[in-house]
């Protein structure tokens, strides 16, 4: 985000950034834990928290691009990403977490769309570094 906010467009990826990733707002993580806590289920069960329907890397960031006003340029490598833009690279497997188990069981659903968690995710973001560039 911060590379957009500077007005640098271009994104190196591998594979098209098509790995994917489950990722959580943090309220609807605090909402998931109040929920368990709050159960009167007994015994032991673990959750796993996360968003119901995981985009790959590059639609995430294409979608913080259009939050922020701009658009993304990919250029395909095959050489090694630097550092910034490993997490547009090649992946070994997704990441993704089945959540069924609390949405079933506790009622767990977020409290967010999509778009405004990532748009929550990009005004705090950008307020950060703006905040620590000063």
């Amino acid at each position: 985000m911060e590379r957009l906010d500077s007005g640098k467009r271009e994104i190196l990826c591998q594979d098209g950034a098509s790995w994917r990733w489950t990722m959580g707002h943090a309220a609807d993580v605090a909402y998931a834990v109040v929920l368990a806590a709050e159960s009167e289920e007994t015994g032991f069960s673990v959750y796993n928290v996360g968003e119901a329907c995981t985009p790959a890397m590059r639609e995430r960031a294409d979608l913080i691009a259009e939050i922020m006003g701009v658009k993304i340029e990919w250029k395909e490598t095959a050489d090694d990403l630097p550092e910034e833009f490993s997490m547009f690279g090649r992946a070994r497997t997704d990441f993704v977490v089945d959540t069924t188990l609390i949405r079933r069981r506790l009622g767990f659903k977020e409290r967010l769309s999509s778009r405004d968690a990532i748009k929550d995710l990009v005004q705090w973001s950008c307020s950060s570094f703006r905040h620590a560039t000063r």
